[in-house]
């Protein structure tokens, strides 16, 4: 895994291709500043996952490498950090730019953002954190070791019946792990993580997932109609009630539960 000039030409060119977006809300002469608002949120929210598909790609050599812990699966902890981040971040920027469109000056800044949503992004982050904890304490301080049907039959088995080729995963500790970065897959969203349960779904993965999609796409449509509607300047991103941090910390909840309990040895 070796970052590369290319790689970085790639950050500085997504860098500058913001600061472009910022300067064409400066000085555009054309067009209505709230439609504006929604081109933009577009334009950054399609640049952040282009970041995140370089950064990938300069520290694990594939497209969706920034989404991968460290025993080279997919992470749901971090797949639903990363939405967050794109459609929160994107949607401030596309308000700041919106109003800057307007000529509002410095004043374009002062977009605020609900409590109630850094209360959500608050449990995104202490997901991954957990989940990090969780996967120190099961992962033992053993190397790790390849999975064969003599040494972890109960696992081998239940790979090899969905097609897999166990030589391809390792356990660390109590946990399952690939064994390159190119064995990687976005089954790995849905997949349990102990060695006994083989990669079988997970239905408290599978809730998370669904939950993450949800309330972040309804938020985002929630922040194209705000640009769409709302009288400049934007001053703060649409508000969420209370059910939307409490949707999300339940999911959290069960899947950090549920991840515990199954992978910390006893």
């Amino acid at each position: 895994m070796r970052w590369s000039k290319g790689h970085t030409f790639g950050v500085v060119v997504i860098s500058l291709a913001v600061l472009g977006v910022g300067a064409i809300s400066v000085y555009r002469t054309f067009g209505d500043p709230g439609k504006w608002g929604i081109w933009s949120f577009l334009i950054l929210a399609g640049l952040l996952v282009a970041l995140l598909a370089v950064v990938g790609l300069g520290l694990a050599h594939r497209v969706d490498g920034a989404l991968m812990d460290s025993r080279f699966r997919i992470s749901l902890a971090q797949f639903q950090l990363a939405v967050w981040t794109v459609v929160v971040l994107g949607a401030w920027g596309a308000a700041v730019f919106a109003n800057l469109g307007a000529n509002k000056g410095s004043d374009a800044f002062n977009v605020s953002i609900p409590s109630e949503l850094w209360l959500a992004l608050g449990i995104s982050a202490t997901s991954l954190g957990g989940s990090k904890l969780i996967q120190r304490q099961a992962g033992g301080s053993d190397p790790p070791e390849v999975i064969t049907p003599a040494g972890k039959p109960t696992a081998a088995g239940l790979l090899s019946k969905r097609g897999e080729t166990p030589a391809e995963w390792s356990a660390r500790g109590n946990l399952l792990a690939h064994t390159s970065p190119e064995h990687a897959s976005w089954g790995d969203l849905f997949a349990a993580d102990s060695v006994d349960s083989g990669a079988v779904p997970d239905i408290s993965k599978i809730q998370m997932f669904f939950f993450t999609i949800v309330l972040a796409f309804g938020y985002a449509i929630a922040c194209v109609d705000l640009f769409a509607t709302s009288k400049l300047p934007i001053s703060g991103l649409p508000e969420v009630n209370e059910s939307f941090a409490i949707l999300l910390g339940i999911s959290q909840g069960t899947y950090l539960a549920k991840k515990s309990v199954e992978t910390v040895k006893t």
